[in-house]
């Protein structure tokens, strides 16, 4: 249960840098963990075991905030996939400080369970590239902060209250968060509504209740056995994977250029591929592509858009499109609908691909109008930052309109024609 609670909430903070998030999650939880410590304030027991159990909190605070900090960071220079695989060796990694620093025996069992549990974080996560990078190094250095903070989570909930221990454990990560949000120059906030829901759900479920949990359970399993459970998480990370990665995937291949959209579907191929290869690949694939648009009719055009763009036509409102791709006047011309836009800017015209606002910008200026006087309806996320970056408004729909960015949001296509009229 424990396990997949933590997966589950790193899904898509994409709004808010590492020690922003970092910060966040881990005032809420200091903030709850607080509540839930003054209601056990008077018990005799804590008195007498306060101030050993702050020394303990902290260093298990630094320890949590080594693992995260250094996972976070290492993700920046090595795979998805590897980050997993290398934070979840914390696995093996814990019996041997128990060894080193207690000289506590490692049963034959609690070996055998944690090389298992490596063999099969292993399977899930790499597919052939072994070498070790900058990011694969701290990732390491990051599994052994998670480590230290199973072992010392085992020894001093055995001896002093978990409620003081989880609410200074949180309170160092925060301070230690805040210091290096300071110090990484991360002060600006620019976080949209789904970013802060997220971070809330990291702060209230995947921080405090998660690490309660824990806490309570490591009274009744010893720090092998806990290291052994916690490594599930890359099963449920897989399982949520593939679930949900899919519709990541296709809603980050929106408004990017066909490069961009490639790399972002080379992420899942774990191999290096030579510039060459890379032509080579993009070039099939935009064939199949272009094949696959040749079958694109009128047919496929619903009555509403065309209705809508016919009703914008009527008002005299300029139309134009604004696509990274190289094939919009075609596939317009595949729906027979070049006669109702007065203008295209493509991937044809443009260097840079959306979020920069280069492509709205060529689109308005073809069609004479100032950026402020536009408005751009998208359904991806990077469309609507690049308007917003142009200075235009914006009207999200679909998928995009869950980003929180449209300065109107449209349930269907032919509410842009109430959206005009006011």
């Amino acid at each position: 249960m424990l396990t997949v609670l933590w997966y589950a909430s790193d899904m898509a903070l994409e709004s808010m840098k590492p020690f922003q998030i970092m910060m966040v999650r881990f005032l809420v939880a200091s903030v709850l963990m607080g509540m839930l410590g003054l209601g056990n304030r008077k018990k005799a027991e804590q008195a007498t075991k306060r101030a050993g159990a702050i020394k303990a909190g902290v260093l298990m605070g630094i320890a949590l905030f080594m693992g995260f900090s250094l996972q976070t960071i290492g993700l920046q220079y090595t795979t998805p996939s590897k980050n997993a695989f290398l934070t979840a060796l914390n696995v093996v990694i814990v019996p041997f400080i128990a060894f080193l620093i207690l000289k506590k025996k490692i049963g034959i069992k609690g070996i055998v369970g944690a090389v298992l549990s490596v063999i099969g974080v292993a399977l899930l996560s790499l597919n052939g590239n072994l070498t070790l990078s900058l990011g694969d190094g701290l990732t390491l250095l990051c599994a052994v902060g998670f480590a230290f903070q199973i072992f010392l989570t085992s020894e001093f909930v055995k001896k002093y209250p978990a409620s003081v221990l989880n609410m200074v454990q949180m309170i160092t990560a925060f301070v230690l968060s805040a210091a290096s949000l300071v110090i990484f120059g991360e002060m600006e906030f620019q976080v949209t509504t789904k970013g802060w829901l997220s971070v809330l759900y990291l702060g209230i479920i995947s921080t405090t209740v998660c690490y309660l949990l824990q806490t309570a359970c490591q009274k009744y399993v010893d720090e092998t056995k806990a290291a052994i459970v916690l490594s599930m998480e890359s099963v449920f990370g897989t399982i949520f994977s593939i679930i949900i990665l899919h519709e990541v995937i296709n809603n980050r291949l929106r408004g990017v250029s066909r490069m961009e959209s490639f790399e972002i579907i080379l992420e899942r191929y774990e191999k290096e591929m030579s510039e060459a290869d890379k032509e080579h690949w993009l070039t099939k694939k935009n064939e199949i592509y272009k094949a696959l648009l040749k079958n694109m009719s009128p047919a496929d055009l619903s009555v509403e858009v065309k209705a809508t763009l016919y009703g914008l036509r009527e008002s005299g409102y300029k139309l134009a499109i604004g696509s990274s791709s190289k094939n919009a006047k075609f596939i317009l011309g595949q729906l027979g609908l070049g006669e109702y836009f007065d203008a295209i800017s493509d991937g044809n015209n443009i260097s840079k691909s959306k979020p920069d606002p280069e492509v709205f910008v060529k689109a308005a200026e073809y069609i004479e109008e100032a950026p402020k006087y536009c408005l751009v309806v998208e359904d991806a996320e990077a469309g609507l930052k690049a308007a917003i970056a142009g200075e235009m408004n914006c009207a999200a729909i679909g998928d995009a309109v869950g980003c929180g960015l449209g300065t109107y949001n449209l349930a269907t296509f032919s509410e842009l024609l109430k959206v005009v009229e006011n």
